[in-house]
């Protein structure tokens, strides 16, 4: 019997970046993953915008899908499903907002009358928020995505997690490498600053899973995030 296809040598795995980030508005997610889209280690990109901010990444050069509802994200999905687009990377920002179509969708596919989630439509949006990710994840590109942040109390403590309700706020980062939080605070030197956390806290999720980045970056460029992390990746073959 042949030797199935599937098994190779590590040194011929292909390692590819996952990589989230969670912020408020305004904090600088949609450039900073505009400029990581923008590195030549993962051009060509496709840069899906789900709330129409293109106007922050006007001067970047790769292609942009607007979408704008649930239906128009599956077909989307359904093309990229094909293979042969070409892509290296895909960026998704923000993934909140299509979790909330997802959710409607939910709702009113259990009820075209109902006014408010109930416990199907959540555990509907779950499965399907998670096997999204999963999916673009199988598509073989390096895979960046965003969303809002909201504080969750977690055993008497309020801890900064994305914006996804309930276990969706941990089932979804947990897919990714790298789990970071986007914010505004203050540098070295007093002065203010975007900051990324990298290592998580008692009240903040943040993870590296590559072992790259330092706890806490000050002013982060997205070129050099892409050229720490993938050389790790490759170092670990």
């Amino acid at each position: 019997m042949k030797k199935p296809d599937f098994i190779k040598p590590m040194s011929e795995i292909n390692y590819l970046m996952s990589f989230f980030v969670f912020g408020s508005p305004g904090v600088g997610k949609t450039p900073l993953l505009a400029a990581m889209a923008d590195s030549p280690a993962l051009s060509p990109t496709l840069f899906i915008i789900a709330d129409r901010g293109t106007r922050s990444i006007s001067n970047r050069s790769f292609e942009v899908a607007e979408v704008s509802s649930w239906k128009a994200m599956q077909v989307l999905v359904d093309w990229l499903y094909q293979g042969g687009h070409g892509y290296n990377s895909i960026v998704i920002d923000p993934l909140s907002t299509i979790y909330k179509w997802i959710l409607v969708d939910a709702m009113e596919q259990r009820d075209k009358n109902a006014t408010a989630f109930d416990r199907r439509d959540y555990g509907v949006a779950l499965l399907t928020i998670h096997k999204l990710v999963v999916l673009f994840k199988s598509f073989g590109v390096h895979l960046l995505v965003s969303t809002l942040e909201q504080t969750f109390e977690v055993r008497n403590i309020n801890v900064m997690k994305p914006m996804l309700a309930g276990q969706a706020a941990d089932l979804v980062p947990s897919e990714f490498d790298v789990v970071t939080r986007l914010y505004i605070g203050k540098d070295s030197g007093g002065k203010t600053a975007q900051l990324l956390r990298t290592r998580g806290t008692p009240t903040v999720m943040a993870r590296d899973r590559s072992m790259s980045l330092n706890d806490v970056i000050t002013r982060p460029d997205g070129d050099t995030l892409v050229k720490t992390i993938l050389a790790q990746l490759s170092e670990g073959k």
